[in-house]
């Protein structure tokens, strides 16, 4: 008899923090009855608490979430991912980015929605260990079954080359 499970289910932009519930369970659901060898997620951290598009303006910025809350939020759904999925790859993807481009930004902006201290822990992180900073707020690696690729790494699901969509070819970045 053939096998007819999947080697692999990508899911694209999930933005946790905003997701759309019956879209999440619906992808739960897929994963549960197709049960594929690895589930990849991209854009799975939304990044709104430190979304540089938006952090300049009160008005938008007022009502986010600060970093710690808005890490909360994607770690439990990023929990229920980890409980349906035998694997989960999570690729580095431009929301991510957020966080290193907030962080690496003028420190006056760790200030706001009470980041500094999440900022700084994050900054030292980084500093001691020289990975991206989402590994430490997202506690990635205290999920026995997901494994962080960074940007600079190739990832391949067979002879697929799996890439987030705001990279290009060879890995050229796309306008962001």
């Amino acid at each position: 008899m053939e096998d007819n499970t999947p080697k692999a289910l990508i899911v694209g932009d999930t933005h946790a923090c905003v997701a759309d519930r019956p879209a999440i369970d619906a992808t739960l659901d897929m994963i549960k009855t197709l049960s594929p060898d690895e589930v990849i997620l991209n854009d799975f951290w939304d990044g709104q608490s430190v979304n540089h598009h938006e952090i300049a303006d009160p008005i938008k910025y007022m009502n986010a979430l600060s970093v710690q809350e808005e890490a909360e939020v994607t770690k439990e759904l990023l929990k229920e991912f980890s409980e349906a999925s035998k694997k989960i790859t999570y690729l580095n993807s431009n929301h991510d980015n957020f966080l290193t481009r907030w962080l690496s930004g003028p420190s006056h902006m760790w200030r706001l929605h009470r980041n500094y201290a999440d900022a700084v822990e994050l900054q030292l992180y980084r500093a001691k260990t020289g990975k991206h900073p989402i590994i430490k707020l997202l506690d990635l690696e205290s999920f026995p079954n997901v494994k962080f690729i960074p940007e600079s790494a190739s990832y391949y699901v067979g002879k697929v080359h799996v890439r987030h969509g705001h990279e290009g070819l060879l890995g050229a970045r796309v306008g962001f």
